[in-house]
């Protein structure tokens, strides 16, 4: 079970339809989840080397609270950069 921690981060501004980026480099490999407001994985991400993964226009429809897990293969966490853009609006310069 996952908890309320550094590599959870809530989201609750939907319905939106959002791209997600994760990105480990220079630190290895992550897994990147997103549950829905019942606690289900609606989304997974398995990026095994350093880099960045992308979750690409993941529709979240309500403006519940969406958790979106950060995690490496031990389930421990890892430093990263997570951000989350409306793809709509242009990514800040």
């Amino acid at each position: 079970m996952y908890q309320a921690e550094a590599g959870t981060r809530i989201f609750s501004e939907g319905p939106a339809r959002v791209t997600i980026i994760l990105d480990v480099t220079p630190f290895g490999s992550a897994l990147l989840i997103v549950r829905d407001p019942l606690g289900v994985d609606r989304a997974y991400v398995d990026e095994q080397s350093p880099g960045i993964a992308r979750l690409v226009d993941f529709f979240m429809p309500t403006d519940e609270d969406y958790t979106i897990l950060v995690r490496n293969a031990q389930n421990m966490q890892v430093d990263y950069t997570l951000t989350v853009q409306d793809p709509l609006t242009p990514p800040p310069p």
